[in-house]
């Protein structure tokens, strides 16, 4: 199975060399718990080695947070710069719109947007694109949970037809059990984060095709975020 390396320093380790490609994994954690850095990271990976990115933004200061990273992590802003960005904000304070853009209550809007997306930048199976949505919580705002759901299978089929690899990034204490059980039984792996008075952790809990630990493993923020790999072998 072919892996797509996520760039985070310990985890491709972790995962036997990456995401197995066209996968959608969950990646749930709380706020400030490092979510967003690990979806920019891996889109990040991907412009470097000339992969389509697409970022489907729900949060009206994304641009704040990219410039954060570049300024925080030495990243290159021209690289960063190529991220496809999907607005899925403007619409609720009715500012001008991206190229490509969505109305939450209108699910239909990002199939529309994410296709037009695809045939502008000529995506194929073959080019490994990657996509991240932050925060699919808010689908749940605007949209009945079924809907919500169902909305979720239909992406995950049509990306899977074009061999896109994704992160479904889900806040953590939003939903009920029942909620986050049913996208992981859409989702194909599970990344937690958490953070406390101790520092910061992540778990793959799950993941097609890949021998799991259920063990929290610390993390760093330097240049991204990084495993203490060493830590999770011993």
């Amino acid at each position: 199975m072919k892996r797509i390396t996520t760039g985070i320093l310990g985890m491709d380790t972790i995962l036997r060399g990456g995401l197995p490609k066209a996968s959608m994994t969950l990646v749930i954690g709380q706020p400030g718990s490092g979510k967003s850095t690990l979806g920019i990271q891996f889109l990040y990976e991907g412009l470097g080695k000339k992969q389509p990115a697409i970022l489907i933004s729900t949060s009206p200061s994304i641009n704040a947070l990219l410039n954060e990273v570049i300024t925080e992590y030495d990243w290159d802003s021209e690289i960063i710069s190529k991220i496809i960005y999907m607005d899925c904000h403007s619409w609720t304070v009715c500012i001008a719109k991206e190229k490509y853009s969505a109305d939450l209550t209108r699910l239909t809007d990002v199939n529309i947007a994410l296709n037009e997306i695809i045939e502008d930048q000529s995506i194929t199976p073959q080019h490994d694109a990657r996509l991240v949505i932050d925060s699919f919580s808010d689908f749940f705002l605007y949209n009945p949970s079924d809907l919500t759901l169902k909305f979720l299978k239909g992406l995950k089929s049509r990306l899977f037809e074009y061999q896109i690899t994704s992160l479904i990034l889900v806040q953590e204490g939003m939903h009920d059990d029942r909620i986050v059980s049913s996208i992981e039984a859409i989702t194909d792996g599970t990344i937690r984060l958490k953070v406390d008075e101790t520092g910061r952790y992540v778990m793959v809990s799950r993941m097609m095709a890949t021998p799991s630990r259920m063990r929290w493993v610390p993390v760093t923020i330097k240049r991204g975020i990084e495993f203490k790999a060493i830590e999770f072998f011993e």
